[in-house]
């Protein structure tokens, strides 16, 4: 990739691939493929009565094939030097006017990009999990575990937190994980139970971020209510 000091340029090299569903005309049953996948799960207790021991589990394991997507590809040497917008403020007529006669953008002309359309088989991004849980007493109870995405996480995601039960209804845990997209980050669980059926979780994740905030990514809060039936 090179960048020229006007900016008026950009030359670079790339493999270009990606896929477009096509419009369905069907809005009531809307669908353009196919899949299958299998899910399970494997628990060894050292003792079943206290919950120690561990679990393995996977997850989506398959796959979806997609009819009739828009493919488009394109392996080469680029330089571009961008497209000229008169009416910022109306975009959609603007990238309307850029379609040529043969109906190709002037960004597809310039990438080279071949649109066919033809059936893509995609492979599910598949979850592998191993836990490791020990109640310490009554009260503490910890889990490690490891957890990796096939196909989505560069490497495996390290976890371990800390239950502290807090009454017969709630539950305070300390989160730590290392790894997936990320290094080291530290959050907070709380969980809730109302009444019989319904279960609240407050979960805050990326603590360090509220330390030093320019060196980090960012925060992230979840809220989540489940009913057992």
């Amino acid at each position: 990739l090179y960048t020229a000091q006007d900016a008026t340029n950009i030359q670079f090299s790339s493999d270009i691939f990606f896929t477009q569903n096509p419009d369905i005309p069907n809005k009531i049953t809307p669908i353009n493929g196919l899949g299958m996948g299998v899910s399970g799960g494997f628990s060894h207790f050292f003792d079943e009565e206290k919950k120690h021991g561990f679990h393995l589990m996977i997850r989506d394991l398959g796959f979806v094939n997609y009819w009739d997507l828009y493919h488009y590809e394109a392996k080469d040497n680029y330089d571009f030097s961008g497209i000229e917008i008169d009416d910022i403020l109306n975009l959609e007529n603007e990238f309307s006017e850029l379609k040529q006669e043969d109906g190709q953008s002037e960004l597809e002309t310039i990438l080279g990009l071949e649109e066919q359309q033809k059936n893509v088989l995609y492979f599910m991004p598949t979850r592998l999990q191993l836990t490791y849980q020990r109640p310490i007493n009554e009260k503490i109870n910890i889990k490690a575990s490891v957890l990796h995405y096939i196909s989505m996480y560069p490497i495996p995601r390290f976890n371990a937190q800390i239950d502290f039960i807090l009454g017969k209804t709630t539950e305070l845990s300390p989160l730590f994980t290392y790894g997936a997209w990320g290094k080291f980050n530290s959050g907070i669980q709380l969980k809730q139970q109302l009444k019989q059926r319904y279960l609240l979780t407050l979960q805050a994740y990326y603590f360090e971020y509220l330390l030093a905030s320019k060196t980090t990514t960012g925060n992230a809060f979840n809220i989540s209510i489940y009913r057992s039936f």
